[in-house]
């Protein structure tokens, strides 16, 4: 059986296969630290080199009866 940490790094790795641009080649880096202010960091799942484009990756389920997953759900559009 697959852990979620291995669930989660797959799908970075399709989302940032999703977002590469055959135009520009450039490539996204994973888990990477990103300043935010006062010294704090957050890893953000995929980040240009450049650092011109950063991208969470989340992965929704939908539930056996048919509702949103409630975990760590803030905002997500009903009904999709």
């Amino acid at each position: 059986m697959i852990s979620n940490a291995e669930r989660g790094k797959a799908f970075q790795i399709v989302c940032r296969d999703a977002l590469l641009s055959p135009r520009d080649g450039c490539d996204f880096e994973l888990d990477v630290p990103i300043d935010i202010g006062s010294g704090k960091f957050h890893k953000i799942d995929l980040a240009r080199r450049k650092r011109d484009v950063i991208a969470k990756c989340k992965a929704f389920s939908i539930t056996v009866s048919g509702n949103n997953s409630s975990a760590k759900i803030t905002t997500l559009p009903e009904g999709q």
